[in-house]
């Protein structure tokens, strides 16, 4: 097992500091004059569900047959419940018998399921809440619509009053992928980003990755915190999709939906979705160290992190814009740093590829 955090503050914390600092994942804050630094954190499941059933569902409408062989980690078993239309969501159905099936058409409402925990288990400082799961779009099935504008959509975050619901109704945030290799993001009501998750259409399961960063306690949950969220696809490195939610969350019960947009009448596009998995995990990024010399900001990082630059901005407040720092990098062979002249605003950084 890998050592715990620790905090570590190394300016005096009765000096007064109008500019803030505040980075993403294993990076930095340093507010009042202090500094906290996170060593190293283990990863910890939460509860996964593999869908993978050990004899055929008799109802494939039961979502929640077989969890306890399905399901593993300290949370489970962890029941589901269904919204929505109830026959649109199933697990065991024929050819697709070890996944989770949802279906939608544009004539009506389509599938929906909500696991029955608040995940407001807090992951610590310098870690992140993670939610992965794969899942396939459009399922490619003889007979069956394949309209590539309908989609699947996660939403997490959320409340338990909008549980179920359609992502633009829910007051946490939803990712929507549609069949045509589009994606979208809604943030509690708001379209907040949209564009490509794919080079070009296809009908295969493709890995999504979620991670929820707060970095100056370590708790998402909160409510009055900025958070990060950040959402990757296939194993990139590179974030699909990079948000600060300002004021975090305070709940987060997840829930999966299948839209039919574009199918025509009663015609029915089934979304599958497999090996769900919620963890905390240490934070990816390597870390941004911080310190202050007056009215200078002084940055660090290892040198081994070649590829990554300093972003900085003045609010965190959508919409934001990071803009790369031009200031001249030293590198000694074990550290790269650069130096910043601050004055008196509210400076953000953040380390970016």
């Amino acid at each position: 097992m890998r050592p715990a955090l620790a905090f570590r503050f190394i300016s005096p914390p009765h000096q007064l500091l109008w500019a803030a600092f505040l980075a993403v994942g294993w990076e930095w804050l340093v507010m009042g004059g202090m500094q906290a630094r996170a060593q190293d954190l283990g990863s910890t499941i939460l509860l996964q569900d593999s869908f993978d059933l050990t004899k055929a569902n008799p109802n494939s409408l039961d979502v929640n047959f077989q969890l306890l062989p399905r399901q593993g980690g300290p949370l489970a078993p962890v029941s589901y419940t269904k919204g929505l239309e109830g026959t649109f969501s199933q697990v065991g159905n024929v050819g697709t018998t070890n996944q989770l099936l949802l279906a939608g058409r544009a004539a009506g409402s389509g599938g929906a399921v909500s696991l029955d925990h608040d995940f407001v288990e807090v992951p610590g400082f310098g870690a992140s809440s993670v939610l992965q799961f794969d899942v396939n779009p459009v399922l490619r099935v003889a007979g069956v619509n394949q309209s590539p504008a309908s989609w699947i959509a996660v939403t997490f975050g959320s409340g338990f009053n909008t549980r179920n619901q359609f992502p633009q109704f829910v007051d946490g945030i939803g990712l929507l992928f549609r069949g045509n290799g589009q994606y979208g993001a809604i943030n509690a009501g708001t379209g907040v980003a949209s564009g490509p998750y794919l080079k070009q259409q296809d009908h295969t399961f493709h890995h999504v990755r979620i991670t929820l960063t707060e970095p100056v306690h370590g708790n998402p949950f909160s409510g009055n915190l900025p958070v990060w969220v950040e959402a990757f696809i296939d194993g990139s490195e590179t974030p699909l999709f990079s948000f600060v939610r300002t004021n975090g969350f305070t709940h987060n019960y997840l829930s999966f939906i299948g839209e039919g947009e574009g199918s025509g009448g009663d015609g029915v596009v089934r979304h599958l979705v497999d090996n769900l998995v919620l963890s905390l995990e240490p934070a990816r990024r390597p870390i941004l160290t911080v310190t202050l010399a007056g009215q200078i900001a002084d940055l660090s990082w290892s040198a081994s992190a070649s590829n990554f630059r300093v972003y900085s901005a003045t609010t965190l407040t959508p919409p934001i814009f990071w803009t790369a720092v031009t200031n001249p990098v030293l590198n000694d062979g074990a550290f790269s740093a650069v130096s910043i002249p601050i004055g008196g605003e509210s400076r953000f950084f953040q380390l970016q590829r």
